[in-house]
């Protein structure tokens, strides 16, 4: 099967988005131009990335970047993550710097991920900053497991 190669501005317009998303079906052989993270909230399923599985349930991350090929396969329906794209220019250059390829972390502590969900929604005043800053922190978490 041939892999399908989403692009930014198909999934949104700034660079950077946050969402719920509900999976009932298998994803299909994908790459993307973009990072994607994607949080675990119910459901159990399957994240193949770089042809190495690795289970998805409750409280999983997964870290993706645009060198990485991912599927998905879903066990128990359905299978709600919170689902975090951005592009590299969202990266502080410290970070940049030393972010690898593909990070999975099977017991991932949901706050951090909470706080930049509800200032994405909020779009108070300075949210793109607060949402870069939290983002940063999840991403120096990423380093760490790396």
């Amino acid at each position: 099967m041939k892999a399908k190669r989403l692009l930014m501005d198909e999934i949104v317009k700034d660079g950077f988005a946050v969402c719920e998303r509900k999976l009932n079906y298998d994803y299909p052989l994908h790459w993307h131009e973009f990072y994607e993270i994607e949080f675990v909230l119910e459901g159990e399923g399957e994240f193949i990335i770089n042809d190495k599985k690795h289970p998805a349930q409750k409280g999983s991350f997964f870290f993706i970047t645009p060198v990485d090929f991912q599927k998905i396969v879903i066990k128990k329906r359905p299978l709600k993550v919170v689902n975090i794209v951005f592009d590299g220019s969202w990266i502080e250059k410290e970070l940049g710097s030393i972010i690898g390829t593909a990070v999975v972390a099977q017991e991932y502590r949901q706050e951090k991920i909470n706080m930049l969900f509800e200032e994405y929604k909020s779009r108070r005043s300075l949210w793109k900053f607060c949402c870069r800053q939290i983002l940063n922190l999840i991403l120096s978490d990423v380093c760490r497991i790396q």
